[in-house]
């Protein structure tokens, strides 16, 4: 019998990094308009995220194998996707915005 590979999913949730609308009812500012890629990456893979977010553990929390396949959804320009291909074999990046897709695939 063969085996299936597991399949880790990380929804990591926009408001985390954007911080919430002011009321519960409200979408954020940036929801009503598309990301300039690059601009966000200054933003989301600014190096002074990872003191606040610790990255390394988070994927460590995960217990990744080599081998396992990862979703990264939400994945914007990358944060936790580029980290978590660094310890698996296959990391597949979801985003609703099409310019984050396209950075990501850089």
């Amino acid at each position: 019998m063969k085996r299936r590979k597991s399949l880790v999913a990380i929804l990591l949730a926009g408001g985390i990094a954007w911080g919430q609308a002011a009321q519960q009812n409200s979408a954020p500012d940036h929801m009503d308009r598309h990301f300039d890629p690059e601009a966000a990456a200054r933003i989301f893979d600014d190096p002074a995220r990872d003191a606040w977010q610790m990255p390394g553990r988070v994927i460590a929390a995960l217990a990744c194998k080599p081998g396992q396949i990862v979703a990264d959804i939400g994945s914007g320009t990358g944060y936790f996707t580029v980290r978590l291909a660094r310890s698996v074999a296959r990391v597949y990046g979801s985003d609703i915005e099409p310019g984050m897709v396209s950075y990501l695939r850089i």
